[in-house]
């Protein structure tokens, strides 16, 4: 896969949907109406969109299970969904109430979940860099055998 530089277009891009954003808050904070669907659907959509991402890499081929980066991303992914699932159960079932039981233990745990894959991300990275700063600083034998 090839990767596209980013250029000044995509920080451009960045903030006028920081703005719209902003602007769109601004002009719906009077109806709780749409801010309750808008949070209740971007719900469902975080809980999905990394397990499609996911299955998606894979239809295409790619097996990021067998890297320790690919890993490390998938761990990630599937942390933001264990992490969104309980609340969009919550706010789509339960009405926004947070019962307990095993949802709700669900729910506590997600950070401690999704801060170990950081974490294990992290170690993974630094590992990589230190494996390549090992071999750019190792010079070849030009001794010549002596």
């Amino acid at each position: 896969m090839f990767f596209r530089r980013v250029t000044w277009r995509v920080w451009a891009g960045v903030a006028v949907v920081l703005v719209s954003y902003v602007v769109l808050g601004l002009w719906f904070r009077n109806d709780g109406v749409f801010e309750e669907q808008l949070y209740r659907w971007g719900l469902v959509s975080l809980t999905f969109s990394p397990v499609i991402l996911l299955g998606g890499y894979t239809v295409t081929g790619n097996k990021w299970w067998r890297n320790a980066v690919g890993t490390s991303l998938g761990l990630l992914a599937f942390g933001i969904t264990w992490m969104a699932w309980p609340l969009a159960w919550t706010f789509l079932f339960w009405n926004g109430m947070l019962r307990p039981g095993w949802v709700a233990w669900t729910e506590v745990s997600g950070p401690a979940v999704i801060s170990l894959a950081a974490l294990w991300f992290t170690e993974v990275n630094i590992h990589l860099d230190f494996n390549d700063k090992k071999k750019i600083n190792r010079m070849p034998d030009d001794s010549g055998g002596v």
